[in-house]
């Protein structure tokens, strides 16, 4: 194995600015960080939150996106050759703060380190897939990758397709009435999404032992291991996470699959008929602020020109 020092402020932004690829809801890309000398600090965006207030009221999809971007930043490190030291919900007199991460010199886990050269590669599925099915033995590699942070991912067979859409369709309306929406459109969505769940090749439940802000940082941080480690395959995500996100329809998805404790993500990968175009990102600069040390030129956190798209549809695929 190979090390090296550890690394500054400037080796620190780089990485950062990698993890900014993992996906988000409504590409909000709700996190903030704070570099020191010697560490960063990950936390929560409050203004993101409060634009899905209404539809993730605790801030547990926004939470998961930053376990993606941690583990995104983990990969990266690895990558340079740096072994991420990770302190999750550091200090509880601050609830935004979701994690310290130290980079040191350490063991490189190989595999590991080569899904940075996925990170790009990386996108949300918007549309159909194709009807290839997935590589022999991609479905149990995924399971074993989400195992390995502390995730659950449950195979969804064709036998459980049906009770699962028609959940997604009741779970999907509902979010739709709760905005005093309830018009053919709204149906047509909830039909199609069932469509591209039944049809998908694979679907997946992700889930975690528990539904605290740590749980949603592991599920996170499973979700995007196991984004990475499809997309080596040239398999690509999309997402039906209305079972999550209403409650009753959540309690009835713990039902049906009861070997998920608590459902975090609906998950279908696949082909894509057409290869999606990667969302924005915002510029680094905008993510980061330099807490102590010379700050250079450029990087502290400043004003974003970037708005911020909550939209009124938490359908299919808002992940960017």
């Amino acid at each position: 194995m190979t090390t090296r020092s550890a690394p500054g402020v400037t080796t620190l932004r780089a990485l950062i600015a990698r993890a900014t690829l993992a996906p988000s809801p409504h590409n909000l890309q709700p996190w903030r960080w704070t570099l020191h000398a010697d560490h960063a600090e990950l936390e929560l965006d409050e203004p993101a939150a409060e634009l899905l207030a209404r539809h993730d009221p605790a801030a547990r999809e926004l939470v998961m996106s930053c376990g993606a971007a941690l583990l995104t930043l983990r990969v990266a490190a690895a990558e340079a050759l740096f072994d991420a030291r990770v302190d999750l919900l550091p200090d509880p007199h601050r609830p935004v703060l979701l994690a310290d991460v130290t980079l040191v010199s350490g063991a490189v886990d190989a595999a590991f380190s080569t899904l940075d050269a996925v990170v790009p590669l990386r996108r949300t599925a918007w549309g159909a897939f194709d009807d290839r099915p997935l590589p022999v033995g991609l479905a149990q590699r995924l399971r074993v990758e989400a195992m390995a942070e502390a995730a659950q991912l449950v195979e969804v067979g064709r036998a459980d397709r049906g009770p699962l859409s028609d959940l997604l369709q009741e779970a999907d309306l509902e979010r739709f009435r709760s905005d005093h929406r309830t018009i053919p459109a709204d149906r047509l969505t909830a039909a199609r999404e069932a469509e591209l769940l039944v049809e998908a090749p694979y679907v997946g439940v992700l889930g975690t032992d528990g539904d605290g802000v740590a749980d949603w940082l592991a599920a996170g941080q499973a979700l995007q291991r196991v984004l990475l480690v499809a997309a080596a395959d040239a398999v690509l995500g999309g997402f039906l996470n209305a079972p999550c996100q209403v409650e009753a329809e959540r309690d009835r998805l713990r039902v049906l699959l009861p070997t998920v404790h608590w459902p975090q993500t609906v998950l279908r990968l696949g082909y894509p008929t057409e290869r999606p175009a990667a969302s924005a990102r915002r510029p680094v600069d905008e993510v980061v602020v330099v807490q102590d040390g010379p700050a250079e030129a450029g990087h502290a956190r400043g004003t974003s020109d970037t708005p911020l798209d909550a939209g009124v549809d938490f359908s299919e695929d808002t992940l960017g």
